[in-house]
């Protein structure tokens, strides 16, 4: 039901609720920040403009006729595969004043259509807010390419490409997206964020390492934005859309707040993306990041010993797997040096002569001599190697991860 009926209930307008409530944050300007905000903009302008001309013409909603005479139904199997990040309560999340009052407006006047939220509720908030990354198969396609046994989109080897990638992109510490306005699509209202980082650019690099090494990508549309669905309309009625529209363009450039990301999933998603869905279908491969990247937490732990240093990583789960077996073999290498050097020095006590020992008080080595050259040799070898062999590798410098090797320290992310 469409219901403009004044109340005492009826929220403020943004326009009368406080202007600065429309101000944009600062920290989209931020020097990290402001060339992403600076790629995004026009994209959203030419969006907006798009979408509006389109809803304009056809004077309509396209409705989502599934949740048409029950929003709040439980057997919805549709599904597509996707990297997503849940934005429920377990996610740090600070919303203004703009994106309150919005909230309250939709709820308002259009009480029976699909409304997203942090904290669903029933017969009230019937989404879960959440932020797709990027969408592997689509829904359309999604039972054919995935479900049969062949399928190569269920695979450890697809799932370390793409949590590598991901990594190896920037996606290694916590994501921050401030939402600065919505835009009002055919089937609802998109919230539109800038995020803390170049998300195209990881996007970008998936594409290219999935083509290298010859692993499938099912994309339906080619995602260059950064959104969550806040609205979403089930039941079309009569000038619905020409409410919606003066609605998107009151809020069209508001602060709506942001959200810290700390964890992300691959895995069936679903519309609603409600916790008994993602139960139903759980994600095939979730994993957390921490605030700061390895190679800062590194730096943070050696302080300006490390200033002069080059770090080099090895990234996401395969670097993992990679990290642990080069750090047990190190610990090898140091236990068989220790036994050695103690005979070497009960030798020389025996002898009561002095010999040549090389570096044998160095507290920063590793591994020290031919053994320990070679050693990180081989390393430098196989890892070109394989950078070369996989084209994109899974060798980042400096701030990439997961681990940070050096010959006198090693650290592997949790």
């Amino acid at each position: 039901m469409y219901n403009t009926t004044s109340s005492n209930n009826t929220p403020p307008s943004p326009t009368t609720s406080g202007k600065d409530n429309m101000v944009l944050p600062p920290a989209i300007h931020a020097e990290a920040t402001a060339p992403v905000w600076k790629e995004l903009e026009p994209i959203y302008d030419e969006m907006r403009d798009r979408n509006r001309g389109t809803i304009e013409q056809a004077k309509a909603m396209r409705e989502d006729g599934f949740f048409r005479d029950n929003r709040a139904r439980s057997d919805d199997d549709r599904r597509c595969l996707a990297i997503s990040a849940i934005l429920d309560e377990s996610v740090d999340a600070q919303w203004s004043p703009a994106y309150k009052a919005l909230n309250q407006v939709l709820q308002t006047e259009f009480p029976d259509d699909l409304h997203f939220g942090q904290r669903p509720v029933p017969n009230k908030v019937d989404g879960q807010l959440h932020w797709t990354v990027m969408q592997l198969v689509g829904f359309n396609e999604y039972d054919e390419e995935c479900c049969s046994e062949e399928t190569k989109f269920q695979q450890e080897e697809y799932l370390d490409c793409i949590q590598d990638s991901l990594t190896a992109g920037g996606l290694d510490s916590h994501l921050t997206i401030h939402y600065v306005g919505v835009i009002a699509v055919a089937t609802g209202l998109l919230m539109i964020g800038v995020p803390s980082i170049d998300t195209n650019d990881v996007r970008d690099r998936l594409r290219s390492r999935l083509e290298a090494r010859g692993l499938p990508l099912k994309e339906p549309f080619v995602n260059n934005i950064v959104h969550s669905t806040l609205f979403r309309v089930t039941n079309d009625q009569p000038q619905l859309y020409s409410r919606l529209l003066e609605i998107a363009q009151e809020y069209e450039m508001a602060d709506l707040g942001h959200v810290c990301i700390k964890s992300f999933q691959i895995g069936p998603a679903s519309w609603r993306m409600l916790d008994s869905e993602v139960t139903a279908t759980p994600p095939w491969r979730t994993w957390n990041v921490n605030e700061k990247t390895a190679a800062q937490v590194h730096l943070d732990r050696i302080g300006d010993a490390g200033a002069d240093r080059s770090i080099q990583t090895v990234s996401g789960a395969t670097g993992a797997k990679l990290a642990q077996e080069l750090k047990n073999a190190l610990a090898e290498q140091r236990k068989q040096q220790a036994i050695n050097e103690s005979d070497e020095e009960k030798s020389q006590s025996s002898a009561d002569t002095p010999t040549s020992s090389g570096s044998s008080n160095n507290n920063n080595r590793t591994v020290s001599g031919v053994a320990g050259v070679q050693l990180a040799q081989e390393l430098r070898m196989a890892l070109n190697q394989q950078q070369q062999q996989q084209s994109m590798g899974i060798m980042e410098t400096f701030h990439q991860k997961m681990l940070v090797c050096n010959t006198s320290d090693l650290f592997v992310q949790p």
